[in-house]
């Protein structure tokens, strides 16, 4: 069984690879804008061109990434139970600042985003003015081209800066538990 110190060794290594994870995100990004002006037909089989899908798919699979090592790292300092959501209303309790409470639609869209990407197939749907992904849930109803998408993921991940650096000096447990939404 790891040893307290081990596992804040380890916790310190996720909140260090979900800052990580953010930046990838950010490196995607205007290669993504840069595919989608260079491909604006879609390929033999009918889908996005190879590069539009890689760099979208690497922001979503980075910024979903970076928010599951962040709420993985506060449940361990903060003592609590790994409930995704739950940690989520900590952080946002804790760092009202950041307001990640405003994007709670978004980022319950982005996991299954994220999930429908690793096992099974992300949909992307193709009109006169771009790509989509495809509405999943119903519960966010922001813009679903790949860019504003993009663009929101990033935003979102930008938001965990400040829980994350404040987690690596390791704070204090939040005053209350806040149940799973």
């Amino acid at each position: 069984m790891p040893s307290k110190i081990e596992n804040s060794r380890h916790c310190l290594e996720y909140l260090g690879a979900a800052l990580r994870k953010i930046r990838i995100a950010h490196f995607h990004y205007p290669l993504l804008q840069a595919a989608l002006e260079r491909y604006k037909e879609e390929d033999e089989d009918g889908l996005p061109h190879i590069s539009i899908q890689a760099h979208f798919e690497g922001i979503v699979l980075c910024v979903a990434s970076a928010i599951d090592k962040t709420c993985e790292a506060a449940a361990f300092i903060w003592e609590q139970p790994y409930k995704r959501n739950s940690i989520l209303g900590m952080i946002n309790q804790n760092f009202p600042e950041v307001k990640l409470g405003e994007m709670i639609r978004f980022q319950k869209d982005l996991q299954e985003v994220r999930n429908r990407m690793v096992h099974r197939n992300s949909e992307k749907i193709r009109d006169s003015s771009g790509w989509y992904i495809e509405d999943n849930l119903g519960v966010y109803s922001g813009n679903r081209d790949l860019i504003s998408y993009a663009k929101t993921a990033l935003d979102y991940g930008d938001k965990l800066n400040i829980p994350i650096r404040s987690l690596q000096g390791h704070q204090s447990p939040p005053s209350r538990n806040i149940t799973e939404a």
